[in-house]
């Protein structure tokens, strides 16, 4: 799958998947999710975790069922029929975010994120080690400069192919 995000000029970035059917799923973004899709596509790649949002997008399941209203989303999506790598590249995205925000150069998702999968029942990723960690943050933060020095108007392209 093609993953496109176009900055916005005076007006929302556009998140464009185009899956290998030539079918497409798109939205707008609220200011600063760019990051978030961003980290999504690192963490979903590095971790090859195929069932997590770009994976849902990648079977055939629009970018605005994740937006809508919880009690008119299709099944697939409800927060309860989630698959777990849904689930912790969720959790393991909200980390990071929080992480970059705050302007924190080491990068130690482990001992936040154990505890949070635990107490949710969600198994811990097997690939997710120190050095998966730093590749993370490494390939997160040089995302996020391409990002920065993008011009408006401009995107930035990326292929999903983890087994989808």
């Amino acid at each position: 799958m093609k993953i496109q995000i176009k900055k916005g000029d005076g007006k929302p970035s556009i998140l464009t998947c185009i899956r290998k059917d030539g079918s497409t799923s798109w939205a707008k973004l609220y200011p600063g999710m760019e990051a978030h899709d961003l980290a999504h596509y690192v963490v979903e790649t590095i971790l090859e975790f195929e069932n997590a949002f770009y994976g849902m997008v990648a079977k055939g399941i629009a970018i605005e069922d994740f937006e809508i209203p919880r009690e008119r989303r299709p099944e697939a999506v409800l927060p309860q029929n989630l698959p777990p790598e849904s689930l912790v590249t969720e959790n393991l995205v909200n980390l990071l975010m929080v992480k970059w925000q705050s302007g924190e150069e080491t990068v130690d998702l482990s001992s936040a994120l154990a505890p949070i999968l635990m107490e949710h029942k969600l198994p811990y990723p097997k690939q997710l080690n120190s050095d998966t960690q730093q590749h993370i943050w490494k390939e997160f933060t040089n995302l996020l400069s391409r990002w920065d020095g993008l011009p408006p108007g401009e995107m930035i392209e990326f292929d999903f192919d983890v087994s989808v």
